[in-house]
């Protein structure tokens, strides 16, 4: 029996309030060369495959995030049921600065008026990975990921994304997720992140 599907099987039998699946998150930019090994988790039963734009591990090696470096990323992630975005962080810098700059929370504060303008950036981001998608005719659907720090960031970065989207775009939209990023980790946001969610 094949791996995903054993899991499977043993996760449904031991939680009896869900319906559990098994998916598999690979990084588009670190993975590339195992294409051949992520193609094998269909054969081995998982049924969902999500990859990862890698964006965080460009930025930590100190290399730019260039339109070739996208493209390549997005080829790739055509071997993904789900895909993430390439997105734009509404923060600024406002103490030293790090090697993991841009998961360094720490010296950065949120940037209400870079909001728009971020999911603007997020939003071409993701109009080129879905056209390339569907000229390569992938099923692969993206996933947008949205910043704020408030209810109303939240709705402005996401209606900044949708705004470069056109109707056809949305075939190949899977979902979205809402990052705490910008938001902090307290539990007051934690709440402000479910309601933004909702």
């Amino acid at each position: 029996m094949e791996v995903g599907n054993l899991l499977n099987r043993n996760l449904a039998e031991k939680c009896q309030s869900t319906i559990p699946k098994i998916s598999t998150l690979f990084n588009a930019f670190t993975e590339d060369r195992k294409v051949k090994e992520i193609q094998e988790l269909n054969r081995m039963g998982f049924p969902l495959l999500y990859a990862d734009s890698g964006a965080l591990q460009i930025v930590t090696l100190g290399c730019e995030i260039t339109p070739q470096i996208k493209d390549q990323i997005y080829r790739v992630q055509t071997n993904a049921d789900f895909a993430f975005c390439f997105d734009e962080i509404p923060l600024k810098i406002v103490g030293d600065r790090s090697r993991n700059e841009r998961s360094n929370v720490f010296n950065k504060v949120f940037d209400a008026e870079a909001c728009g303008p971020c999911g603007e950036k997020t939003g071409q981001n993701i109009k080129e990975q879905v056209e390339l998608f569907q000229k390569l005719g992938a099923k692969t659907k993206v996933i947008l990921i949205c910043h704020g720090n408030t209810l109303d960031d939240f709705l402005r970065y996401y209606d900044s994304i949708v705004s470069k989207l056109e109707d056809h775009d949305y075939q190949n939209i899977g979902g979205i997720s809402i990052a705490k990023t910008s938001a902090g980790n307290q539990t007051r946001e934690a709440i402000e992140l479910v309601r933004v969610a909702k």
